[in-house]
This record gives structure tokens, sequence and C-alpha cells, in this order.
């Protein structure tokens, strides 16, 4: 069923989660065929964004430097983790909320 041409304009995309789950191509296509309004994104397939990628130049798309977690106890948050996994290493324990390279985050 084809999207009324008002709803098009209000529709936009916003990924704070994973750059793996946008397909550059298919955003772009969107973007350029006015099937959604814009996107904010927060994490890209590639990082850092390579300054040659399309999502710089595409109109209606904006790029930020990853704003998404910032939120008023995040400070906080991370001293806990920071200080849990201090007393981990110390005691020769697992850290916790380690990254996994292979899986992208």
């Amino acid at each position: 069923m084809p999207i009324a041409h008002d709803q098009q304009e209000s529709r936009w995309l916003l990924n704070f989660a994973q750059g793996a789950l946008i397909v550059d191509a298919d955003l772009i296509a969107a973007m350029q065929s006015k099937t959604i309004a814009g996107a904010v994104l927060d994490v890209f397939r590639e990082e850092p964004q390579p300054a040659t990628h399309p999502f710089w130049r595409t109109e209606g798309i904006r790029v930020i430097p990853h704003l998404g977690g910032g939120h008023p106890g995040r400070a906080a948050a991370v001293a806990d983790i920071f200080a849990d996994n201090a007393r981990r290493f110390l005691a020769g324990e697992p850290l916790n909320a380690v990254v996994d390279r292979a899986r992208g985050y």
C-alpha cells in the first residue's frame, strides 16, 4: 500500500543502536525518493564514518557524534562500572561490560 504524501513528510529514522541495523544504500535511496522525511544517525557500519561517505552529503540525513548515550545518570553509571571492573581486575575475575570486537560492540 503506498504511503500518503503527508505521512512521508513526517516519518524519520533514528538509529542510536547499531550501525549494522541500517543498509546504507537503502537509506540513501529512501531519502532520495522522499519515502521518509529524514534520518538521525549516531552509529554507523564503519566507524569512524569516512569523510567520503554519502551520509555526509545526502539531504535529510543528520550525522551526530555519539550523543545518543548522554543522559543525566551516565557519568555515575560509568563510574560504577569502572570501580567494579577495577575491583574485578585486581581480584583476577572476569570484567563486566567488555567490548566484543567480533560482534562490533
